[in-house]
Order: structure tokens, then C-alpha cells, then sequence
């Protein structure tokens, strides 16, 4: 089937529906559809395919109505084929965890719908597709010759010969809907084995998908104040994307970050606590670390619109809000990674140093400090920073933190190991007005020594310039660890990063 021109009209008819739907769906929907491009673009590949565009513009509206409503209903109307792919989704196993992440989220259940709804138009068997898209033009011709009828019928000056040959032709009309119909529901029945898998694999790579978007958020997500925290999701479905296209490797790199955030939150929260504050009054704000509960109930309410006006209060910073009165902490400086890149780091060690490495970007955005990463192997291979401010400074719609922080979770590993270039890099940046009191962790599995002149700089300027030096040692020898004792100021070493004490790291920088 050729493309159409244009994309079919966002209304729907309520017969066609298998989810029973309002007019306020119907504009989150296009709302949805318009400002998630993956949506958009997966609805309207899917015309190439042999079902019919509204067929699959009408499915893509069932499919967004199960994921981002908080409780869909079945309309008892709608296609057979409509009904069945509805009944399928909403009792499969893995539908109660993809609406976790898309229940009262329009933009999340919209990235859903582009995962599910390019597996299902495009695995569903040939016999169903063509039997659909029958139905679909039979029903279309029942309906203009019913209308035509009708028409005619109210016409005063209308042949009564002609008005009966029309109500003929829409009787003959509807009949050769029904049975194309009736033909829908026996491909349908006859290929159930085949419909199952379709719609395994479809929820499947949904739940796949949206966890994607969690992990992106955790990634990515520096530095917001926006409710509830994180990027917006139009930028969480982009980064998203991103995230699937960079293969399991990255994806296993994300699965760690997220616990590695986690725990380096958790040990600054703990360090921090003490200087919480005391509540002195009542105001109003847009920090949800502080709302009352009477605002915490709102913003997880099952009504939508009380749901939006309570989101709309944050965002206006007037929700109703605890004032603290509490002592600023005094600001501590940038945090310095050097990450060993060289080839023996490959696999797990890589995955871990950088998740850390990442995590302690997430802490120096949320502390309003300025991260920097050295990456080095047989000498310094690459230099990523993000200040402070790059997190809400965006270019061609990405902030520079995103930009940044994903260009550097993309490298590989390779080469041999040498320790002078990364700690004189490190030096010459203590050195400078931008790095005062900064804290430097090196991250690394390698042998090798350290010239006396480096250790000696190092030295000299943790005195005068406050620097703290830290360094995680993998497998390495208790020489390399005496060897690294002469400039650090803290040494931990281990067999393997997952006996580590890394969450000591979060408690010491």
C-alpha cells in the first residue's frame, strides 16, 4: 500500500476503539504524537505495510490509551483485530511493569507506543494484515453507502427509485462488511500462535525500551529542577533512543551506573544531613524535596486534571512548601577523574570505572561543583569536562553535560599503561585558578612507576592548592599501592571492583 499524503486525522470514531477514550485522550494523544517524534515516526512507517493508515493510527491510540491511562476500560466496540491486539497487550505478563513507567506520563506512553506498534503492524502474519486491511475498505464503503442513503432519503427532490437502489447498495454494502469482518475474526483465530509472539516481542522491546529511558534519565539527568527531577521527557525519549542504539555494551554500563548513582547520592545525602535545616514556616516553591503532603497527594492523584494542576503549582513555583532555614555548607571544589583506558581494563573493570566516573558527574551537578575526566593508556588519550553550569546550557536542543558525558561513556579500551602524563595533567589542572581544592580519584588495574618529580609536584601542591588525591587500585600489586601511598591521600586496593569499598570513594570525595 502506496504512503498517503498526509498523516489520517487525529479524531477517532468511538466505534472504532476497543479502549473507551474521551476528547481530552484524543488531545493528549496528538499532543503526544506530535512532540515524540519516535511515535510519529513509527505510526506512519508502519502505512508501508499492508495495513490500512487508519488502522494503525486507531491501534496506536488503543495502544497509548492501555499504557498512559490509569484505568483503561474495553469499549466493546472496535475491529476484531482491534479487540484482540487490546486484549492481548493488556493480559500479557510484562504489561503491569511497562505501565509503571507510562501510567499518567503521555510523552513515556508515547515511546511505548512507537516500540510496540512498529513490531506488531510489521510481524503480523500476511494472512491477518490483508484480511484487516479488507475489513477495514469494506467498512469504509458500508459507511459512505449508509450515508449516501441517508441523504438521500432526506432529499425532497430525490427519485424514490433511486433512494430505493441506494438503500439496497448499503444493505449489500454492509453485508460484504460483515463477512469481511467475519474473515478478520477466522485469520485471526487461525493464526492465535502466531499473534502471541507478535505481541511477545512487541512488549518485550516496549519494557526494554522504557527501562532505557530510566537508565538515560540516570544518566543524564544533572542538574534539573524540574518536578519529580530528571530532563524532561521529550529529552529522556532522545536520549533514550541513543541508548538503544549504542548496543549491550553500553547498556550493561547503564545497569551499573544506576546503582552506582544511587549509592554516591545516598553517601552525600548522609554526609550533608546535618546541615538539613529546621522548618520555621509555611511558603510557597517549587522544590519537591519540600512539599507538604497535602501537594504530595496531589501530584500522585488518579484524577488527571487535579494531577496537572498540582504539576502546574510546581512549576510555578507556588506548591505549597515547608521553609528551612539552614546553614549554607561551605563549596568544595572540582572533582578530577584519571580513568585508565588501557587494554586490560576492558570488560567489567571499564564498565565499573566509568559508571563511577559517571556517578561522581551526577554528584559534582547536583553539588554545584565542576567535573573533569582524564582518560589516559600509555599517555593522556582524551579530556572530557562539565562545569557546572553546562547542564542547563543546551546546543541544538542537548544540554552540554549530555553531550559530553555520552561522547565519553562511548570510548573503548586499548594500549599499555603510564601513570606520569594522566598525574602531571592532573598537576598542571590543581595548578590553575579553575581546579583550587579539587578532589582527584585515579581509577586503575595497571603496574608501572611514577617519576620523583611527579610525586614531588603532587605533593607540593595538595599543600598549597587543597587538593585531595585519591586512587582505586584493581588487582594491582601491594608495590603499586605503597608506591601510590607517597602522594595520595587515600589508597584503596582490591582483587576486583566487586569486592571494592567503592562506596568509600562517595563518602571521601
Amino acid at each position: 500500500m502506496d504512503t498517503p499524503t498526509q498523516t489520517p486525522a487525529k479524531r477517532f470514531d468511538p466505534n472504532g476503539q476497543a479502549i473507551k477514550h474521551t476528547r481530552v485522550d484524543e488531545i493528549s494523544f496528538a499532543a503526544a504524537r506530535d512532540s515524540c517524534g519516535a511515535m510519529n515516526e513509527a505510526l506512519e512507517s508502519q502505512y508501508r505495510t499492508k495495513l490500512p493508515g487508519p488502522v494503525v493510527e486507531s491501534f496506536g491510540f488503543d495502544a497509548f490509551n492501555l499504557l498512559a491511562k490509569h484505568r483503561p476500560q474495553d469499549s466493546g466496540n472496535g475491529s476484531a483485530l482491534a479487540r484482540d491486539l487490546a486484549n492481548r497487550l493488556r493480559k500479557h505478563d510484562q504489561y503491569y511493569t511497562l505501565r509503571q513507567h507510562t501510567v499518567g506520563d503521555d510523552l513515556a506512553a508515547a515511546l511505548g507506543v512507537a516500540s510496540i506498534a512498529c513490531e506488531v503492524c510489521q510481524a503480523t502474519p500476511d494472512e491477518v494484515q490483508k484480511a484487516a486491511k479488507n475489513a477495514a475498505e469494506a467498512k469504509a464503503e458500508a459507511d459512505d453507502a449508509k450515508a449516501l442513503a441517508e441523504m438521500m432519503a432526506s432529499d425532497e427532490n430525490a427519485d424514490p427509485s433511486d433512494i430505493i437502489d441506494q438503500r439496497e447498495n448499503a444493505e449489500r454494502a454492509e453485508a460484504r462488511a460483515n463477512a469481511a469482518a467475519s474473515d478478520l475474526g477466522r485469520a485471526i483465530s487461525e493464526n492465535g500462535a502466531s499473534m502471541a509472539k507478535v505481541v511477545d516481542r512487541a512488549m518485550g522491546k516496549a519494557v526494554d525500551d522504557a527501562q532505557a529511558v530510566k537508565q538515560a534519565a540516570r544518566l543524564f539527568g544533572l542538574g534539573s529542577s524540574e518536578a519529580m527531577g530528571g530532563l524532561p521527557v521529550s529529552e529522556k525519549i532522545r536520549l533514550a533512543n541513543a541508548v538503544k542504539n549504542a548496543g549491550p555494551k553500553f547498556r550493561r554500563l547503564l545497569e551499573i551506573l544506576g546503582r552506582e548513582t544511587s549509592t554516591a547520592l545516598d553517601k552525600q545525602a548522609a554526609k550533608c544531613r546535618h546541615d538539613a535545616g529546621a522548618i520555621v514556616d509555611i511558603t510557597l516553591g517549587d522544590d519537591p524535596a519540600r512539599l507538604l503532603d497535602e501537594e504530595l497527594v496531589e501530584l500522585c492523584s488518579p484524577s488527571r486534571p487535579r494531577r496537572l494542576l498540582a504539576m502546574a503549582r510546581l512549576a510555578d513555583a507556588a506548591a505549597a512548601s515547608y521553609e528551612v532555614e539552614h546553614k549554607e555548607p561551605q563549596g568544595r571544589g572540582p572533582i578530577i577523574v584519571l580513568l585508565d583506558e588501557s587494554g586490560s581494563m576492558s570488560g567489567q573493570n571499564e564498565a565499573k570505572a566509568k559508571a563511577i566516573s559517571l556517578a561522581l558527574a551526577n554528584v559534582a551537578a547536583r553539588q554545584n561543583r565542576d567535573w573533569a575526566c582524564v582518560c589516559f593508556q600509555g599517555s593522556v588519550t582524551a579530556e572530557f569536562s562539565v562545569l557546572a553550569r553546562d547542564a542547563s546550557t543546551r546546543s541544538a536542543g542537548i544540554s552540554l553535560a549530555d553531550r559530553t558525558l555520552a561522547a565519553f561513556a562511548r570510548r573503548g579500551t586499548g594500549g599499555g599503561t603510564n601513570f606520569d602524563p594522566p598525574l602531571c595533567r592532573a598537576a598542571d589542572m590543581i595548578a590553575s585558578a579553575k581546579y583550587e581544592r579539587a578532589d582527584v580519584l585515579m581509577l586503575t588495574d595497571g603496574e608501572g612507576p611514577i617519576g620523583k618529580s611527579t610525586i614531588d609536584r603532587l605533593n607540593s601542591l595538595r599543600a598549597t592548592r587543597g587538593a585531595s588525591i585519591f586512587a582505586m587500585l584493581i588487582g594491582c600489586s601491594d608495590h603499586m599501592a605503597k608506591q601510590t601511598r607517597t602522594f595520595a591521600d587515600k589508597v584503596w586496593s582490591s582483587s576486583c571492583f566487586e569486592d571494592a569499598p567503592v562506596a568509600d570513594i562517595y563518602d571521601s570525595l
